[in-house]
């Protein structure tokens, strides 16, 4: 799973209509399970991506 997969997979998770399709293929593609709520959706892809970002070098 890739930060670059996520992101595009929270492209289409913060639309206001989600195609559902793309949706489950995106999570499928990133090696998630399918989660039909979708406050409970965004907020896992959220936290996950929160570990994949590499931290600000100060």
């Amino acid at each position: 799973m890739e930060l670059q997969q996520l992101e595009i997979l929270v492209d289409e998770l913060i639309k206001e209509v989600p195609n559902e399709d793309l949706v489950k293929n995106y999570m499928k593609e990133a090696g998630l399970d399918y989660q039909k709520d979708p406050v409970s959706r965004i907020n896992y892809v959220l936290k996950l991506m929160s570990f994949k970002e590499k931290p600000n070098k100060k």
